[in-house]
């Protein structure tokens, strides 16, 4: 029992240091949802990859490292739990920013895996203007994974 005990707190663990890769994107807009992605210049997909680090303990202030911070998230950020091996934040930052004008948000969340990776999601608040002017709700959820820097797994 106490192994299993030590196999489950180990799979929720997500304190590391991780390199992460965007895998998935999906734009959601007041019409809908797609899979259409954002498209970037193929020279600038190195831009498109970050590390973050996981302190040890409950509710972890979260460091994101994105030399580029194309989405605006690089930072240290305190994190809530949300489940066993899960932790949501909020980034937040001035203009100029990529999907709003005046101020820039995203919320992004960590999930650990069992073999030591870390699942994570990054969902900025977003603006489009609409032909007439007028405003309307654009996002693009960002999905990947994150391996640890020493890429063993756990």
């Amino acid at each position: 029992m106490v192994g299993l005990l030590a196999i489950a707190f180990f799979a929720a663990s997500l304190s590391g240091s991780y390199d992460c890769n965007i895998e998935h994107q999906a734009v959601i807009s007041e019409t809908g949802a797609s899979e259409q992605p954002i498209m970037f210049p193929e020279s600038d997909r190195a831009n498109w990859r970050f590390s973050l680090r996981v302190p040890e303990g409950r509710a972890p202030a979260v460091t994101i490292d994105w030399p580029a911070n194309p989405i605006q998230i690089a930072g240290r950020h305190p994190s809530i739990d949300i489940a066993p091996g899960q932790v949501a934040m909020f980034a937040m930052s001035n203009a100029p920013c990529m999907f709003t004008e005046s101020a820039c948000m995203a919320m992004i969340e960590l999930s650990a895996h069992e073999d030591g990776s870390l699942g994570y999601s990054i969902l900025p608040a977003g603006s489009s203007r609409n032909p007439d002017g007028t405003r309307t709700l654009l996002h693009v959820a960002f999905l990947g994974t994150c391996r640890r820097h020493d890429g063993a797994a756990r």
